[in-house]
């Protein structure tokens, strides 16, 4: 027996186990993996790829963390005239980043030839820590 027909049957049984009005929530679960799958298998152009880059760009997790570290310091005297530059340099760097993913998705949607609102809300899921 192949590991699919084990997960197949292994699946099949699972479905089973279900109360029948939970069905419609797993066939809409299996259409996401499928599309997902759909849409990873696809290469994109070059020009896609290197503006998806930069829409999916964020900061490094040790510059997340340190700001906010520094933005809980702020108003407190424990920010230092060095932290309040370090503060300034990083939200900065938020702002642009920030404008440079909007203008990536602005261009990916003009690329698709599809309203800039329907890349947005592709997008809309990431937070914002997660964007820049």
């Amino acid at each position: 027996m192949t590991i699919q027909t084990v997960a197949r049957q292994k699946i099949i049984a699972l479905l089973d186990e279900l109360p029948s009005d939970t069905w419609p929530e797993v066939a809409d679960f299996m259409e996401f993996l499928r599309l997902k799958l759909n849409r990873e298998s696809v290469t994109l152009p070059r020009s896609e790829s290197e503006l998806l880059g930069l829409i999916n760009q964020p900061l490094l997790p040790e510059e997340q963390t340190r700001l906010r570290q520094l933005q809980e310091r702020v108003g407190t005297p424990e920010l230092t005239p060095a932290d309040q530059h370090e503060l300034l340099t990083l939200t900065e760097k938020v702002e642009r980043t920030s404008a440079d993913r909007v203008s990536a998705m602005i261009e990916l949607a003009r690329l698709r030839s599809v309203p800039a609102a329907i890349v947005f809300n592709e997008f809309a899921s990431l937070r914002l820590s997660d964007a820049n």
